[in-house]
C-alpha cells in the first residue's frame, strides 16, 4: 500500500506534496465560498483512482503512477488560489512557478542540476528527469544511428524496458532532435522488420515479456544484424 506513496513523495517532491496537502486543508476550510468544488473533487478522486488502481496491480513501476501527478498539480493550483491572504497566495504562486520553470529548463540544461534531500526523501529536485544526465546518452546513440544511415529515413524497434531507456523517452529525444525516423515502436516489435533495433535493460513489468521476445528474435537471427553502437548497457543493431 505504501509503495506509490513513497514514489509520489520522492518523485513529486516533498515540497510539492506539502503544497498539495495544504491545498486539501484550504479547500476544506473555504470550499463553501467558491464555485470550484467539482473541479477540485474531480482532481482528487482521479488521483486517488490512479493511486488505488496501480496499488492493487501486483506489478509495480515508478512510471505507472505518473498520470496522477497531473491531478495532484491541478488540485494544488486550486488550493493555492483559494488562499485568502494575498501575500501568502502570491508567494506560493511565485515559488511554484519558479520551481516549475527551473525543472523544465533542467530537462535541456545540464547546469541546472540541484536538489535537496532529507534522508531518502526529496524536498525539491531541479535535476533533469530524462537520462541526459545519466550514463545512458539517448541523443548520442540516436545520432550514431542517423550517421550510420547516412541521414536517410529509418525505422526503429525498441527492445528495452527501464526508467532510463524505454519506448516512451526514446521517441521524445527523436522528436526533439528531428531525426528522420518514419516508424518507431516497442511492445514486441520484430527486429527483422526494422532498420535498427535498440536493445537495453529489460526490467520486470507487465509487458516486459514483449521486449524479451524482440530481443530473442534478434539473438536467434544474429547473422542478419551488425552492431553499430554500444555503451552503458545499451546496444544498437543495424539490419543487414
Amino acid at each position: 500500500m505504501t509503495y506509490y506513496f513513497f514514489v509520489v513523495v520522492h518523485e513529486y517532491s516533498l515540497l510539492y506534496f506539502g503544497f498539495f496537502a495544504g491545498s486539501i486543508i484550504v479547500f476544506a476550510i473555504h470550499q463553501k465560498k467558491y464555485a470550484c468544488n467539482d473541479f477540485f473533487i474531480t482532481c482528487l478522486v482521479s488521483a486517488v483512482f490512479v493511486y488505488s488502481l496501480f496499488t492493487v496491480v501486483l506489478n509495480k513501476n515508478t512510471r505507472y503512477i505518473e498520470p496522477a501527478f497531473l491531478f495532484l498539480a491541478s488540485a494544488t493550483g486550486v488550493g493555492v488560489f483559494l488562499v485568502e491572504n494575498a501575500k501568502l497566495r502570491r508567494g506560493a504562486i511565485i515559488l511554484l512557478l519558479v520551481l516549475g520553470v527551473m525543472q523544465n529548463i533542467a530537462l535541456v540544461c545540464p547546469r541546472v542540476n540541484a536538489d535537496y534531500r532529507m534522508g531518502e526523501v526529496t524536498v525539491f529536485d531541479l535535476r533533469g528527469k530524462y537520462p541526459v544526465h545519466s550514463d545512458v546518452d539517448i541523443e548520442r546513440f540516436l545520432s550514431e544511428i542517423n550517421e550510420s544511415n547516412g541521414g536517410g529515413y529509418f525505422s526503429v524497434c525498441v527492445a528495452s524496458e527501464s526508467p532510463l531507456v524505454n519506448d516512451g523517452n526514446i521517441p521524445y529525444y527523436a522528436l526533439r532532435g528531428d531525426y528522420p525516423i518514419y516508424y518507431m515502436i516497442g511492445n514486441g516489435c520484430n527486429p527483422l522488420e526494422f532498420t535498427y533495433t535498440i536493445v537495453g535493460p529489460i526490467e520486470k513489468t507487465w509487458r516486459s515479456y514483449l521486449f524479451e521476445k524482440s530481443k530473442k528474435i534478434l539473438e536467434e537471427n544474429a547473422g542478419h544484424f551488425n552492431l553499430v553502437y554500444t555503451s552503458s548497457g545499451v546496444s544498437v543493431y543495424e539490419r543487414i
